[in-house]
């Protein structure tokens, strides 16, 4: 709800990814459901795509470009 919020969360989540190096699950999940057909990399790219647009919505909420 705050600029400094945002950035603690931010923070936050990129210190857990950084940490964990080459094992991010995101990663693996996308990587194992991905080659088992086309229909699931379907389902995997609309829900990062969901993912973004929720993620731009709270920044342009905080920078005042939303309203």
């Amino acid at each position: 709800s705050t600029w400094e919020s945002w950035q603690g969360w931010q923070q936050a989540v990129l210190s857990h990814y950084t940490e964990l190096g080459q094992r991010c699950p995101l990663g693996n999940l996308t990587t194992e459901l991905g080659k088992s057909s086309p229909e699931s990399r379907a389902v995997l790219s609309g829900l990062f795509d969901e993912w973004e647009k929720a993620l731009l919505r709270g920044v342009r909420a905080l920078t005042g470009e939303g309203a």
